[in-house]
């Protein structure tokens, strides 16, 4: 849980950095374009990538668009909850000493909608799972 808190005030500390800069207007126009009704909260740069945090119609998402204005992906926050029996039944089985902290519903240009939940073990988040919405396909990254 530690590990969790300091990484939320890495991220807390970098947005407060990169939004001292300005933001190119190639990005801020293409998110105004494909979000014109969202209400964004905070962004950063990070790696040569511009990460929106906003939110839309209740839901709390995250969008990433390259340093030209192309969109690469945008993901709502979901709760465990949300994670379907089977894909939560898998992680609890497959790994037993880690624990869920993020859980994703993800679309790209490139994928369908999909599921992304980040494990957490001993302090790191260990392994990313990728699934389909239904839970299935599942494909395991680590980290």
């Amino acid at each position: 849980m530690k590990q969790l808190v300091t990484i939320m005030l890495i991220l807390v500390s970098i947005t407060g950095y990169t939004q001292k800069r300005e933001l190119p207007v190639e990005v801020k126009s293409a998110f105004e374009t494909k979000y014109q009704e969202a209400r964004l909260g905070s962004w950063w740069e990070l790696s040569e990538l511009y990460y929106f945090d906003y939110t839309w119609k209740g839901g709390t998402y995250t969008a990433v668009f390259d340093q030209q204005g192309k969109w690469l992906e945008t993901a709502e926050t979901i709760s465990e909850m949300e994670v379907p029996a089977e894909l939560s039944s898998y992680i609890r089985s497959n790994f037993p000493t880690g624990s869920i902290c993020i859980c994703e519903k993800v679309e790209t240009a490139e994928k369908e909608k999909f599921l992304r939940i980040s494990i957490l073990d001993e302090g790191n988040i260990d392994r990313v799972i990728t699934a389909d919405l239904n839970g299935n396909n599942i494909e395991i990254q680590e980290t």
